[in-house]
């Protein structure tokens, strides 16, 4: 490069009062532009077979998702459930398995929970007397007996000096966990334990304490068939419903086993209102599997052809 100045200095002549150092670095620029402009548009292609890339994987992952659709049984077993009366029924959940066909329905009492409240207390700290609250599920009769369920378990709450307290007893029972809700209503001065028991008939409770010697007090929540402290607000209740003809009971208001591959909650109960639930095929379910599958295809194959147009032009260079 230096030999092409020179020469064109020569030729020239030095006093011609040509700039020929600007015209020596004008000359070396334009013999570098091509191989500039080669490499930038080299660096452009990189740039954009990595983005390629990057949508092909992307491209890859919905056609997986959308063969997964494809390759799931249920995506064409799928049901759907239409219902005549949502204020008394609602369908919560409808399995592929469930029996398309149409069902009767009618909801003669709505399952509830037994409801105690205790006497009052003037404080939240007040103390509650130390020893063992034995709770014990069955059901009372109208004429104050009580017989025991066979498969509901209770529980044994401890009061100890840590708990003597009207908000330490709730908190106890809450703890124990055996479905048993306990709160304190009212306002200063005039404070009551409520405790509402699971729903179901057999759900309703039977409380016996054990107090502790110089510390009585707990005996005052005894609810047995000696003595009740506490007074019942409402009685525990099983759900009554027929279905085609068949009458069942449930302990709880969500009927999950007597249409198969359908749950159901039970809101309102009317024994003159039949409902009408009609179960059949949903084939939107697979309509639109098979529409996400084409479309994720083709975006697929759309993303392959311009990443190969890439690579084309990058060996025709």
């Amino acid at each position: 490069m230096a030999s092409i100045g020179s020469d064109i200095i020569n030729r020239i002549g030095g006093g011609s009062g040509v700039n020929t150092s600007k015209l020596v670095d004008d000359l070396v620029g334009l013999q570098q532009a091509p191989e500039e402009q080669r490499l930038e548009t080299r660096e452009q292609r990189i740039d954009a077979q990595i983005s390629g890339y990057g949508l092909l994987r992307s491209a890859v992952s919905d056609l997986d998702s959308a063969v997964q659709g494809l390759a799931n049984e249920d995506t064409f077993n799928a049901k759907q459930a239409s219902i005549s009366d949502n204020s008394l029924m609602a369908v919560n959940e409808l399995n592929p398995d469930a029996v398309p066909g149409n069902y009767r329905v009618r909801v003669s009492q709505v399952a509830q929970s037994q409801s105690l409240a205790s006497g009052t207390f003037a404080s939240l700290n007040d103390e509650v007397g130390t020893g063992t609250l034995n709770l014990r599920f069955g059901d009372w009769d109208g004429s104050g007996n009580f017989t025991l369920a066979p498969v509901a378990e209770g529980a044994s709450i401890e009061i100890d000096d840590s708990n003597n307290s009207l908000t330490g007893l709730r908190d106890a029972i809450n703890k124990a966990d055996i479905g048993v809700q306990a709160s304190i209503v009212g306002q200063e001065g005039n404070y009551q334990l409520l405790l509402t028991s699971p729903t179901g008939a057999q759900r309703e409770l039977e409380i016996t304490a054990t107090e502790d010697a110089g510390a009585l007090g707990l005996a005052q929540f005894n609810y047995n068939e000696v003595e009740q402290g506490f007074t019942q607000q409402q009685e525990g209740k099983d759900a009554i419903l027929s279905v085609n003809g068949l009458e069942v009971t449930r302990t709880t208001n969500t009927i999950d086993d007597v249409i198969d591959g359908m749950t159901f909650d039970i809101l309102n109960a009317d024994p003159a209102q039949e409902i009408s639930i009609n179960v059949s095929e949903d084939r939107a379910l697979a309509e639109t599997a098979i529409r996400d599958f084409v479309e994720a295809y083709n975006t697929f194959v759309n993303e392959m052809q311009r990443l190969r147009d890439t690579d084309t032009d990058e060996d025709g260079q």
